[in-house]
């Protein structure tokens, strides 16, 4: 498998298991989720939900599982939101959330067979504290997850 390095400034995204590296040019808002109950009023529980808001201009929340399925309500364990550029009114509730500011990345980036049809993984990278997480691409991350 082909290894490349990728240089700059990235958020990392932790759901569970699942980890995701995005550039931190996408992410448009990284905050602590301080109001669950207005996160509960504006829940989007499906693809539906989150397409309607993100084409009404509509605040909205949401969650993925680690299979990148939305999630029917607010998991307790959930405390930071992003909103991405491509989808700035949707906010996603994470369980881990961090900054990455000036840091390489030896990525592997998966063969074509190995790539399932609009998988938004592109690559995988190790982490300082040895773990994995998932590159990917915003607008493919988006799009898989109104595709449910």
């Amino acid at each position: 498998m082909k290894t490349r390095t990728l240089h700059g400034d990235f958020v990392l995204l932790g759901i569970e298991q699942l980890k995701i590296v995005l550039p931190q040019s996408a992410a448009t808002t990284v905050a602590h989720l301080k109001d669950k109950n207005s996160a509960r009023s504006h829940w989007l529980s499906d693809a539906r939900a989150v397409e309607r808001c993100i084409r009404e201009h509509q605040m909205g929340f949401s969650a993925l599982s680690s299979n990148l399925e939305i999630l029917p309500s607010i998991p307790d364990h959930h405390f930071v939101i992003t909103s991405f550029s491509v989808a700035p009114d949707v906010s996603w509730c994470w369980k881990e959330v961090q900054l990455l500011n000036d840091v390489n990345f030896e990525v592997v980036d998966f063969p074509p067979i190995l790539k399932l049809k609009n998988t938004p993984m592109e690559s995988l990278t190790t982490l300082e504290d040895g773990s994995q997480a998932y590159v990917c691409d915003p607008d493919k991350l988006l799009k898989c997850i109104l595709q449910q």
